[in-house]
């Protein structure tokens, strides 16, 4: 990993932890072990470093949730999806996503940390909607619940630290989907 991206990953796991806004490029060089004139020097100012981060974050999440769905059999990539996020909120390192808390934080639709946010969320669902092998107009509205319900389930565990009756609705949820989806001609 070059410096510029060792820069980004710990500037995003410092931003997940602490949030966009609490902390200023001191604290971003000093958490990277950097000088401020080196964050400068890779990005210009700290609006470019976090849309960065939030770059990585996305390519990293997606990634490691692609794993989840190739793992399992195509028609169980919505059961695989929850699975991801159960084992995804579990972590030591679970702040709440990344995304959800962007856009509580630069809630103008209209900014490029809410756009990107956004973009995250549809990523998302096109994995989904590639993964699935059904050809139905249930398609849509299964993967819509699921991770209407999966972004529950995430608020649900970064506010309480305890999600287990939404892991079990999501599962539910999921479930009612996968067979709604295996039953459709």
């Amino acid at each position: 990993m070059d410096k510029k991206q060792a820069i980004i990953a710990t500037t995003q796991a410092y931003m997940a932890e602490h949030g966009f806004h609490a902390a200023g490029v001191e604290q971003l060089a000093a958490a990277a072990g950097i000088t401020k004139r080196t964050l400068y020097n890779h990005f210009g100012s700290k609006e470019a470093l976090l849309l960065e981060t939030m770059r990585y974050r996305d390519d990293t999440w997606i990634e490691a949730m692609q794993g989840y769905l190739q793992a399992a059999l195509p028609e169980n990539a919505l059961l695989a999806y929850v699975d991801y996020l159960v084992a995804w909120l579990r972590q030591d390192d679970f702040y709440g996503c990344y995304f959800i808390n962007a856009c509580a934080e630069y809630a103008d639709l209209q900014h490029e940390m809410h756009q990107l946010a956004a973009a995250h969320k549809k990523r998302i669902f096109d994995a989904l909607h590639q993964r699935l092998p059904y050809i139905s107009v249930l398609k849509r509205p299964a993967i819509d619940s699921v991770m209407t319900m999966g972004e529950g389930l995430i608020v649900t565990q970064q506010v309480s630290g305890n999600a287990a009756a939404a892991i079990t609705a999501t599962r539910s949820v999921a479930h009612h989907w996968t067979q709604k989806l295996l039953d459709t001609p």
